[in-house]
């Protein structure tokens, strides 16, 4: 056994300090560990929103004319002019993926009440990461706004569940599902153990 913690040479040492083995042509990643390297930028004059793709290894960077694309493993960056600008009005950015069905989702919860603002305002929209085509989803939105709320995707059952958040002038502590097939909020309830109080900046997720 040896930790493999070398920062210079090429010889390996065991927990005692001993020498153990060689390495050839080493590049110690601890050297790195500890500072921060450029890596890429991307900017819009226009509110923006930002993932990642744990199956493409990819981030995505976007806004509602164009998706930049970061791709991990190559180090290379490339963007995408959408045919078609993305239907939901960004107001702040907030978005989930669904990376078996290749899906990046906009979505915005609460839209004030804006005489500017049509009824029909679409509040969920889906991106085709293959195509880079936009889908209208929904016209459903919440009661309230919920600023740096809590979320977790459940790719097996298709809900996207939210929690806490704040806003109109309130915290919350609902939890609100959005279902990808009747694309429709839903409020769960029924839940036991301890009472949860209103927050915000929360770190979510869930255990099969």
């Amino acid at each position: 056994f040896f930790a493999l913690s070398e920062s210079r040479g090429e010889l390996v040492h065991d927990e005692r300090g001993r020498p153990v083995g060689k390495a050839v042509c080493p590049l110690w990643l601890i050297n790195d560990a500890y500072h921060w390297r450029f890596l890429a930028s991307f900017s819009s004059s226009g509110v923006a929103g930002a993932n990642y793709n744990p199956r493409n290894k990819e981030f995505y960077y976007f806004n509602r004319d164009t998706l930049f694309i970061y791709d991990t493993r190559t180090g290379q960056t490339r963007q995408q002019l959408f045919a078609e600008r993305c239907p939901v009005d960004l107001r702040l950015g907030t978005n989930f993926i669904d990376p078996g069905r290749g899906q990046l989702y906009a979505y915005e919860v609460y839209t004030e009440n804006d005489p500017a603002s049509s009824e029909e305002e679409c509040s969920v929209a889906s991106l085709d990461l293959n195509t880079g085509r936009w889908s209208r989803e929904s016209l459903a939105h919440l009661p309230m706004q919920l600023h740096h709320h809590g979320a977790w995707f459940d790719a097996e059952k298709g809900q996207y569940t939210l929690f806490g958040g704040f806003g109109n002038m309130r915290y919350s502590k609902s939890f609100y599902a959005y279902d990808l097939n009747t694309h429709e909020w839903s409020v769960l309830g029924g839940f036991g153990g301890d009472s949860i109080c209103p927050r915000y900046f929360s770190s979510v997720g869930y255990s099969r």
